[in-house]
This record gives structure tokens, sequence and C-alpha cells, in this order.
């Protein structure tokens, strides 16, 4: 569901697909699981940077970053960032339950179990 609906482009454009092919859960107990990106950045998108965090771009190939700023080119040795929350997983989750989706698999996963019993 997440990777349908809210990594095709919807919130964020997908690039490589890491991101999306990331998403790992873990069973915390028996009736909770802990979901999230297997990569470091899909934090940073679902929660943002601050500009007061100090982070910084700088060139990979050349001396300088060259970008266009209000109508004037632009160099920089470094250029501090921030990113903006673009929350993908926690909208995605909501949904999911909204949508019944997952009061069904519990009832399903219940039954399987009394079943089996």
């Amino acid at each position: 569901h997440t990777q349908t609906n809210y990594l095709r482009g919807q919130v964020l454009k997908r690039q490589s697909g890491n991101l999306a092919n990331s998403l790992q859960y873990r069973m915390v107990s028996n009736h909770a699981v802990r979901i999230g990106p297997g990569m470091v950045y899909g934090a940073a998108h679902e929660f943002g940077i601050p500009l007061s965090a100090g982070f910084y771009i700088y060139p990979r190939r050349a001396k300088a970053l060259r970008f266009e700023y209000r109508g004037q080119i632009v160099y920089a040795k470094r250029v501090r960032q921030y990113v903006p929350q673009r929350p993908w997983l926690a909208p995605a989750i909501q949904d999911y339950f909204d949508s019944g989706k997952g009061d069904r698999l519990a009832e399903a996963t219940l039954q399987e179990y009394l079943d089996r019993l």
C-alpha cells in the first residue's frame, strides 16, 4: 500500500526505488509490530531536518556548487540545507487502517489461531 500510493510520486518522487524496497518490519510483542524504512534518509523525509541542524551540501566533482538564485548565477563552496517534512509512511499506515484492511487482517489472523486450538 505504501509503495503503491505514497512512493510513486504523490508524496516523494521515485528515483531509484531504494526507499520503497527498504521497508522492514519487526515483531516487538505478540500484538505489536515496528515498521520503518531501511534507508537512513527515510526518517529525514518523514520528519524533516530543520535548518538549525546544520545540514550542508558540498560539491562532489567541482570546487564549488553552481545554481541559480533569484535570477542570478551563484557559486558556493557549501550550502546550508533543510529537508521539509514529507510524511509518507505514517499517512500510508493511517489510510490502511482507516480502510478497514487492518481490522480484517487482525480478525483473520485471530480466527486462524483459534482454529488451530
